[in-house]
């Protein structure tokens, strides 16, 4: 006895949230079947952080020191290669003179190529901030705590150096105090 029967088509629709997973099966004619499946969230209930929110720090962190790390190492590369320094640990080590010291002295004199080197590496293991997102931007701008706070003191930072005589930048740290 054979069955000359068509198999119907069949729709499924899924319904995918953080907690729950709807279904739906669909025939051309008819439901099939339908449901749900709830499950918790994964955060804690005191507070409503994600579980691996310790988890994800951590690794953005140690992300963060080997990509500076290896920022460091090109940097001290490249300062051999170019012949700024004979050894990559002169840069590494610490020096006699401060490297904040040298940045304000190179804008009223040459420096040496090992101070150039050591002012470099300075800058490059000690980047300056910026926004991650224009999300996490607006969100700071209501937060006045923090980015606000940045905001402010870059927004005076230009300002005075609008207003500023003529003259190099150690006579713009004495007249900014």
């Amino acid at each position: 006895m054979s069955h000359n029967k068509t198999p119907e088509s069949l729709v499924f629709g899924f319904d995918i949230g953080i907690a729950s997973v709807g279904w739906c099966v669909l025939s051309d004619t008819r439901i099939v079947d339908l449901g749900v499946r709830c499950f918790d969230k994964a955060e804690t209930a005191k507070d409503g952080e994600p579980l691996n929110l310790a988890r994800r720090i951590a690794r953005l962190m140690r992300r963060r020191l080997r990509r500076r790390a290896w920022r460091l190492v090109k940097l001290a590369r490249l300062l051999k290669r170019e012949g700024l320094i004979a050894h990559l640990d002169e840069v590494r080590s610490p020096a006699p003179v401060s490297p904040w010291r040298l940045r304000v002295e190179g804008l009223d004199r040459r420096l040496t190529s090992e101070e150039w080197a050591r002012v470099l590496y300075h800058l490059c293991k000690h980047r300056g901030f910026h926004w991650l997102s224009r999300a996490e931007e607006k969100k700071a701008e209501g937060d006045k705590k923090e980015g606000g706070k940045v905001k402010e003191g870059l927004a005076n930072t230009q300002r005075r150096m609008k207003e500023m005589p003529s003259g190099s930048f150690l006579e713009f740290e004495r007249w900014a105090r």
